[in-house]
């Protein structure tokens, strides 16, 4: 008789290993799992100023989906998370653009910050088809207490279509025969 066994997410994790040979220096170690959003993966870290920032996806990537942080004082932690997770999602919102995650945090050539992530621009009754499917967006970030603090994504207006109007010559130019 075969047992079943449950899959118990380790949260994100990590391992020193030897570039050349692919072999494992130390022990795998958990760092983080999150603020209890399901799937807890994709994980960023940065150094930025006295903190490490571990920034990770969770949520699965639709209705849930979302990006948190965390921060502690080494790369291996301890992490503490922020306590304005998850800094940005769309979930139980009718904001235009849904599924945001997978963020990136970015500093500009003039200094400010901001965030690249995916979402998704739902049609339909059931917010649930997205024609283009997973898109890049962008939204400012600002930094409060040492922690990153990130804009809602936003659409631009929308512009009124330009009539544009192309006229091919007749014959092909006789560089191409």
């Amino acid at each position: 008789m075969r047992r079943r066994t449950l899959l118990v997410h380790q949260g994100i994790t990590q391992v020193e290993f030897d570039p050349a040979t692919g072999k494992e220096l130390t022990k795998q170690k958990r760092l983080w799992s999150g603020t209890g959003g399901m799937f807890p993966e994709a994980p960023h870290l940065y150094r930025i100023g006295d903190y490490w920032y571990l920034m990770i996806a969770e949520g699965g990537t639709e209705r849930g989906h979302s990006v948190s942080i965390a921060r502690g004082p080494r790369p291996d932690g301890p992490f503490t998370g922020a306590p304005h997770n998850p800094l940005v999602t769309a979930r139980g919102t009718d904001r235009p653009v849904q599924n945001s995650g997978h963020g990136d945090l970015v500093q500009l050539g003039d200094g400010s910050w901001g965030m690249v992530l995916l979402g998704t621009r739902p049609r339909s009754m059931t917010r649930a088809f997205a024609p283009i499917g997973r898109e890049t967006f962008f939204t400012p970030v600002t930094w409060v207490d040492g922690w990153p603090h990130v804009e809602p994504v936003r659409l631009a207006e929308r512009r009124p279509a330009e009539d544009l109007a192309i006229t091919f010559p007749s014959e092909a130019p006789s560089s191409l025969h």
